[in-house]
């Protein structure tokens, strides 16, 4: 099941900047290799090109990034009552 264009634009969006070098390196830890152009094609709404394998990595390191986030933002709030 593809997922929609809508979708795919909104991931890409949030995924910082250098992220498909990181989703390189992630998937060929799982043994699985494909280029940095072919990632970026995939996670590209106006291409045709559809890889779950990447997608669902791209999704999986965008939870992290986020969770990575507000758990930073809870530790400098906890800071500020620290003071």
């Amino acid at each position: 099941m593809r997922i929609s264009k809508e979708s795919l634009a909104e991931l890409r969006d949030k995924l910082p900047r250098g992220s498909v070098k990181k989703i390189r390196a992630r998937l060929l830890k799982k043994k699985k290799k494909y280029s940095q152009q072919y990632i970026y094609r995939c996670l590209d709404p106006d291409k045709d090109d559809y890889n779950p394998t990447i997608i669902d990595e791209a999704i999986k390191f965008g939870e992290e990034i986020t969770k990575s986030i507000k758990d930073k933002e809870e530790r400098v709030s906890q800071l500020r009552y620290a003071f």
